[in-house]
């Protein structure tokens, strides 16, 4: 088993795009558009950044943050199947607190689907509380899947 610690990180660029978009839609049932990830890439000292993890080249996660005053958001997730339970989730969101902390947020918010309970448990991990539910958020194939509400105070 490779360890997290194996990972580099590093902030996305421009010629992560491709990458970005073919991971998210291999992981998710509602993926980003390309578009959605120009628009993040393209944003010259924006409020939102996307960091990279990678092995040996090839990206294997990301994760999306978007900082808005005191407060940051992380919009997403994302670690390649094979690398899951590794600690790249981990080493993600920890860079994207510390990330956050530096440009001056105090409280952290995310929102996750009810049934993705590695990612739920995650979180709690690391602290974040569940601050409550978005009844039907999510699509799925078949009906809709409620939104759990977390946060984090980062100061």
């Amino acid at each position: 088993m490779i360890k997290a610690g194996a990972a580099s990180l590093r902030e996305a660029s421009r010629r992560d795009l491709t990458a970005l978009t073919a991971l998210d839609a291999s992981v998710s049932n509602h993926p980003w558009s390309a578009r959605q990830y120009a628009d993040v890439l393209g944003e010259q000292e924006g409020s939102e950044r996307i960091v990279v993890a990678s092995f040996a080249e090839i990206l294997v996660g990301f994760v999306v943050t978007a900082v808005i005053g005191e407060d940051v958001s992380i919009y997403k997730v994302v670690v390649q199947p094979s690398w899951q339970r590794q600690g790249i989730g981990r080493l993600l969101m920890s860079q994207a607190l510390m990330d956050a902390r530096i440009r001056g947020a105090n409280r952290c918010f995310l929102e996750v689907r009810a049934s993705n309970y590695p990612a739920l448990n995650l979180y709690r991990d690391m602290g974040f509380q569940v601050d409550g539910k978005r009844s039907g958020y999510y699509p799925m194939v078949s009906g809709r899947e409620d939104a759990i509400l977390m946060s984090l105070q980062l100061s």
